[in-house]
């Protein structure tokens, strides 16, 4: 039996085990070609979205070379967690890599025909779970568990020996330039990055400007850890990054090449963060965007002038009696200490929230007040709050971190308010996505603006960033939940009924009404009351005069019924 396995995204890392798990059960594994222009061309009608990255883009062109080998079925598992190697806060993916084979499930049927494809969620990074989850996502094959329980056990010491192996040759090559004093490329950037139709022969270029090339995955084991990282490091081959770029940092004749995508949120958080633990040694930052366009003229032009520097900075290491160079700024050794948010600082601080949902918070800020804090809800965010958050975020950052960050750095570049007096809070999801990072472009805004002394306060229900002055009782909890759920409740409500209202303004008034009561009389929080006032809402909002002939027409348009 042929199992085809798509040579994309996360299986350039996960790839040896799946070969060797396969094989161990007597199964032919078939690996896709490399990228090629042909191949994403050919698929290109099955991409339902043009915003995702390209190394998503090209997995649609895999995808049909497999469907058209003749394989028994295809091979390409959800994988939320990455390799538990020097990741501090948590080991995701990103949730492209994540997620990916469900769109592909749900977009190329008709290229997949009868060829079955299974894309099980599987917690690859944890063995004790893998065996069953696989006894269940190949409840299709005729597989015993104690087989699938051997072959997962040599499948996962073929993945740590490739990895051993690897790091090992590059601790000895590394070794070596730095005695020859070559100067070398760090490679960074993602597995998939290996991919030449991904790369576009960026490693090919650089030796043939005569330097040499390694990647961040080898190199990694060789950095020293970073007690204080400013981003929240969550993802695995992020991780990767910051222990290369600390390791780049202070070895003579390295540098580091970062490659990302563009569009790409998470690089947005991890760029900046490399950039920091460079520069903090006077090592650049060398960042290059690739999609599917293959023109290397600029990319050659700026490896040319990072190579002119880095053989300056040789033959100066070189030569003891050269002249120092004037340095104009003198950078300090990379650190980030978070501000601490004290008891006493909660009796006389005040803190900014930003405006996220003028009819939720509404709700909330009574609940926030509740709790002995000075806190005060920032108005709606303005276009010039876009535009201060567009001068302190990344340009690759999403609208919403855009918009929050803005919010809160225009407050205190207002003057309004003693920034030594003076905290901001913000939201964190505790997931994959770079939600949980908008803190850590908070902190960068923040340092760049010359207010690193503002204390940050995190909202999340995953117990993170703890704050003693800051502390989410139970209570809490509960009043905040049931602000939000009021809020969606009356918001659905008056969504379904002003387009149908008879009397302009009725619905609005409602909502005003029940806004009132509700901030008058959520602080007490009680589960009977709380089921009362939501009966009370829907049936306020279903009494409420409305034009029926209009409603009634608009939904036959809908369904098509004339």
């Amino acid at each position: 039996m042929r199992v085809g396995i798509p040579r994309v995204l996360n299986m350039y890392e996960d790839f040896p085990f799946w070969f060797t798990f396969f094989n161990t059960l007597g199964y032919e594994v078939i690996l896709s070609e490399y990228t090629t222009k042909d191949q994403y061309n050919k698929a290109i009608d099955t991409i339902p979205s043009d915003t995702a990255c390209y190394p998503a883009k090209a997995v649609h062109g895999h995808i049909r070379d497999l469907a058209n080998a003749q394989v028994d079925f295809i091979w390409y598992p959800c994988v939320q967690h990455g390799p538990k190697e020097f990741s501090r806060d948590n080991n995701y993916h990103c949730p492209m890599v994540i997620s990916y084979p469900e769109l592909i499930k749900n977009n190329m049927q008709d290229v997949l025909g009868d060829t079955p494809f299974h894309a099980p969620f599987l917690p690859l990074a944890d063995k004790k779970s893998l065996v069953p989850a696989l006894v269940k996502a190949l409840d299709f094959l005729d597989l015993k568990k104690k087989d699938i329980a051997k072959a997962v056990d040599l499948a996962w010491e073929e993945q740590e020996n490739c990895k051993a192996s690897y790091r090992e040759t590059t601790k000895k090559t590394v070794s070596r330039l730095v005695a020859e004093q070559i100067p070398t490329i760090v490679l960074a950037g993602r597995p998939y990055h290996l991919d030449s139709g991904i790369n576009h022969g960026i490693p090919e270029l650089i030796t043939a400007l005569g330097m040499a090339v390694l990647t961040e995955d080898g190199v990694a084991p060789l950095g020293n850890d970073i007690k204080h990282l400013r981003v929240v490091d969550q993802w695995s081959y992020h991780s990767r990054l910051y222990r290369a770029a600390e390791f780049v940092s202070r070895t003579e004749g390295f540098q580091i090449v970062e490659l990302n995508s563009f569009g790409c949120g998470l690089d947005s958080i991890v760029a900046d963060q490399v950039k920091d633990i460079l520069s903090a040694n006077h090592k650049i930052h060398t960042l290059l965007k690739i999609d599917e366009g293959t023109n290397l003229g600029a990319v050659t032009i700026r490896l040319r002038s990072l190579q002119s520097v880095m053989e300056r900075s040789l033959r100066r290491h070189n030569n003891p009696e050269a002249p120092e160079e004037v340095v104009v700024e003198e950078l300090p050794t990379y650190d980030y200490n978070r501000v601490v948010f004290t008891e006493e600082m909660r009796k006389t601080y005040k803190i900014l929230v930003p405006q996220m949902s003028p009819l939720h918070f509404s709700l909330l800020e009574p609940v926030l007040k509740n709790e002995g804090y000075d806190f005060e809800m920032l108005p709606a965010p303005t276009r010039d709050d876009i535009e201060v958050g567009l001068k302190y975020i990344n340009n690759d950052a999403c609208y919403p971190a855009i918009i929050v960050v803005g919010q809160l750095m225009a407050a205190l570049l207002s003057g309004k308010y003693d920034v030594e007096k003076t905290a901001v809070i913000i939201s964190q999801t505790g997931g994959g996505c770079r939600a949980t990072n908008y803190i850590g472009y908070l902190r960068k805004a923040l340092i760049d603006a010359g207010m690193k002394q503002v204390p940050i306060l995190s909202l999340n229900a995953s117990d993170m960033e703890r704050q003693p002055g800051f502390k989410l009782t139970k209570g809490f909890l509960h009043r905040m939940i049931q602000a939000v759920v009021y809020g969606d409740a009356i918001m659905q409500c008056v969504l379904a009924t002003r387009p149908y209202e008879k009397n302009p303004g009725s619905t609005n008034a409602l909502c005003n009404y029940w806004l009132k009561k509700l901030r008058e009389n959520i602080t007490s929080a009680s589960l009977r009351q709380y089921n009362k006032y939501i009966k009370e809402i829907i049936h306020d909002f279903d009494n409420l005069p409305v034009n029926k002939d209009v409603q009634t027409s608009r939904w036959r348009r809908r369904g098509n019924l004339r």
